[in-house]
């Protein structure tokens, strides 16, 4: 398509370093919900764990 527009789907990894005060939250079926304070953008981030066979994709 002409004009057609490209989406990237990659979220980044984020080393665990980045992500003081790490905090569980939850669990799902997909894996984990985690919150914690980005040390570089210095806000409070979701951190999503996935687990299982969506890391096979």
């Amino acid at each position: 398509l002409e004009g057609a527009c490209v989406i990237n789907c990659a979220l980044p990894t984020i080393p665990s370093s980045k992500l003081p005060d790490l905090c569980f939250l939850s669990r799902g079926a997909y894996g984990t919900v985690s919150s914690a304070r980005h040390a570089d953008w210095r806000v409070p981030v979701a951190v999503k764990c996935l687990q299982g066979p969506l890391l096979d994709r």
